[in-house]
């Protein structure tokens, strides 16, 4: 259980190191419903992912993700293989869509409605920009063929799952938390500024995670077919 950790740790950092959505909940946090709405946002976020990734489980233990002789099925490497090229087109998409130097970019048109999110709607938010979206998603659906091809029970199988949901969820938790233990004043002050780098560099961060993690997840994709 233990190396199982250890092998989903990278793709659940990758995971949480996901500019936009840090980027929304602190905004989040700078609403009038601020607390309930964070706390929704960090809920739905965790909750997508666990609610996704059991799926995942229980559909790669039924087509058998591990082999034989206890490594990864060709199932797995062929899943592997096929999202990190995906994680590197996306790579060269974000990189090239970089604002020109000087000019500010523009966040989705969704944010400037935060103010009139509900709990339902942080809830759904926080869900979807954690399980659907592109990058968390292939690292998601990594992640669970990593603990399925373990050869866990389905207890241990499912601790190591939540685990994972608990490392991914840190970027969030923590302007939650920082929110909740300073009050909205001091709150502001602290987090303002890594949401303002955030908003500023966020097309060349997610390049940059997607070159790193897409590597890998090609580099495991060629490694478990090949061996």
């Amino acid at each position: 259980m233990g190396t199982a950790i250890g092998d989903i740790l990278p793709l659940a950092i990758g995971i949480a190191l996901s500019p936009l959505p840090i980027v929304a909940v602190v905004l989040v946090l700078f609403t009038p419903r601020a607390r309930a709405n964070g706390l929704a946002f960090l809920a739905g976020w965790a909750g997508g992912m666990l609610v996704v990734g059991g799926i995942v489980l229980v559909v790669s233990d039924a087509t058998d993700a591990a082999s034989d002789d206890g490594g990864e099925s060709t199932l797995s490497g062929a899943v592997r293989l096929a999202l990190g090229v995906g994680l590197l087109l996306l790579a060269v998409r974000s990189w090239r869509s970089r604002p020109p130097e000087g000019v500010e970019p523009e966040l989705p048109r969704w944010m400037g409605a935060l103010d009139t999110f509900t709990f339902p709607t942080s809830l759904a938010t926080g869900a979807v920009l954690s399980s659907v979206n592109p990058k968390n998603l292939a690292l998601l659906v990594a992640g669970v063929a990593t603990i399925s091809a373990a050869g866990l029970s389905g207890g241990e199988a499912a601790g190591v799952l939540v685990v994972f949901v608990l490392l991914a969820s840190l970027s969030i938790a923590v302007p939650v938390g920082t929110y909740l233990a300073l009050g909205r004043d001091r709150a502001e002050v602290v987090l303002t500024p890594t949401k303002d780098w955030l908003s500023r560099n966020n097309a060349a961060v997610l390049a940059i995670l997607f070159l790193i993690f897409g590597a890998m997840l090609l580099g495991d994709g060629i490694r478990i077919l090949s061996g």
